[in-house]
């Protein structure tokens, strides 16, 4: 649990054995390419990267969360471009660290979700029909 947020710099990262382990997102934050590998036909990415809030950060921490938020809106990018459906919730006005507006960015998930349906809806329904032609 405690590698699922570690960040170097930020959060120590635990080591097991000879390996330290740090949060999946810092290499792939829409993990596209592995739903891939193990087999799904129909990806659907959930973006929610966006433009750092803060775009002259002050301290050291700022910095560092600063450099992770371009890293990551760069590689979400790239994993979404291989993507089904993309959707991106409109999160950028909640700071990444902002852990207290959970409710909201469970609502504004919910509701870009469900916008989506019937886009997932008619994939689904070509896949089908492609499998039984």
């Amino acid at each position: 649990m405690r590698a699922s947020c570690s960040v170097p710099g930020v959060f120590i990262p635990p080591r097991i054995g000879e390996i330290e382990h740090v949060d999946g997102a810092l290499v792939s934050p829409v993990p596209v390419r592995a739903a891939r590998e193990m087999g799904a036909e129909l990806v659907l990415a959930i973006d929610v990267s966006s433009a750092p809030i803060d775009s002259n950060p002050a301290g050291t921490y700022e910095q560092v969360m600063h450099s992770f938020e371009i890293m990551g809106r760069s590689l979400a990018a790239l994993e979404c471009s291989q993507a089904d459906i993309v959707i991106r919730p409109e999160v950028r006005r909640i700071a990444s660290t902002d852990f207290a507006s959970r409710a909201a960015l469970i609502a504004i998930g919910y509701a870009a979700g469900q916008r989506f349906v019937p886009v997932v809806r008619e994939k689904l329904e070509l896949m089908r029909g492609k499998r039984a032609g």
